[in-house]
Parts: C-alpha cells; sequence; structure tokens
C-alpha cells in the first residue's frame, strides 16, 4: 500500500518538485509532495500540498522563514523534475517511477527510520 500511495503521489505532482516519505516528531509516517525548491526540513515554504497534523498550506506561507510548525525528517526522496526522467525516460513519467522501486536502498531507509526514531543522527 505504501509504494501504491507514493507513486501515485508523485504522479500527481504537477510541475517540478518531490515526493517525499517524512517521519514527524511523533514517529508517524506520511507521503507528501513539495514544490520546486521545498523540502520536508524547511516547513516547505514552496509546496502546496502541506497536510500534515491539519497544518494548512495558507499557515506555512504565513510561516515562511522562521521554524516549521512540525518537525518532519525525510527518509526516502524522489525527485519529479523533468532533468530527472526526461533523459532516459522521455515524458513517461510511469516508467520512471516504477523503474525508482528497482534501485532503492531498503537498508537505507530502514537505517534512517531507525535512526529517527531513536534520536541518533542521520546517516549520509
Amino acid at each position: 500500500r505504501f509504494k501504491e500511495s507514493f507513486t501515485s503521489s508523485a504522479l500527481a505532482l504537477f510541475g517540478n518538485g518531490w515526493t517525499w516519505l517524512v517521519i514527524n516528531e511523533n514517529g508517524q509516517l506520511a507521503v507528501m509532495n513539495t514544490y520546486n525548491g521545498g523540502s520536508p526540513l524547511t516547513a516547505v515554504p514552496g509546496s502546496r500540498d502541506v497536510k500534515v497534523k491539519g497544518i494548512s498550506y495558507s499557515q506555512v506561507m504565513r510561516n515562511r522563514g522562521r521554524r516549521p510548525f512540525v518537525k518532519l525528517t525525510p527518509v526516502l526522496g524522489l525527485s519529479m523534475w523533468q532533468e530527472a526522467y526526461l533523459p532516459d525516460y522521455g515524458l513517461d513519467r510511469e516508467t520512471y517511477v516504477s523503474r525508482f522501486w528497482d534501485v532503492v536502498n531498503w537498508n537505507v531507509v530502514h537505517e534512517r527510520l531507525m535512526n529517527t526514531r531513536t534520536g541518533s543522527q542521520m546517516p549520509r
């Protein structure tokens, strides 16, 4: 079910951006999109899809440049910038996202999850 949710979120992203698996300070996982240079680390000021624990996009926009409402830690990210998929897949974003799952290093994802939950520093 996670792969389906992540994939559908990535394919629904209109324009350039990223799809993320994030974990919040309470250990809850969420899939989210950010647009352009938005990032889960900075309360995603460039995002139109912020809906974590009831925080709306307008609240995030009013908070730009200040501390995030909710601490989000990225665990897995997929670039949906055209430069990431056009050279190899043309406009076939579905194949690009499908093949993404073939190269995910699940050991690293697991390590990031465990480090985040125990408060350890994120691995590089």
